[in-house]
């Protein structure tokens, strides 16, 4: 579930300042977002790179939706 995994993320760069959180993500459907939880743990994200300019055309073409590559920080200003 994408709130314990966003949780362990908040504990982890509250405890570690400085630090970053990179990952990939799949949209698969615009009714599971993950924007809600993002402000719900005080945390905000870069997209990086968008999965479908580094992915091979075979395996991009196979999928629904997208994937991208972010980097997850601490909001700034967010109470611990």
């Amino acid at each position: 579930e994408f709130d314990d995994l966003f949780a362990t993320v908040t504990f982890l760069l509250e405890n570690s300042p400085g630090a970053v959180f990179i990952t990939t993500y799949h949209n698969r459907s615009g009714h599971h977002l993950i924007e809600f939880l993002m402000v719900k743990w005080g945390l905000k994200c870069l997209k990086l790179l968008d999965g479908f300019s580094f992915l091979p055309s075979c395996k991009a073409d196979s999928l629904q939706g997208n994937i991208q590559l972010v980097e997850i920080t601490l909001e700034k200003g967010k109470p611990k």
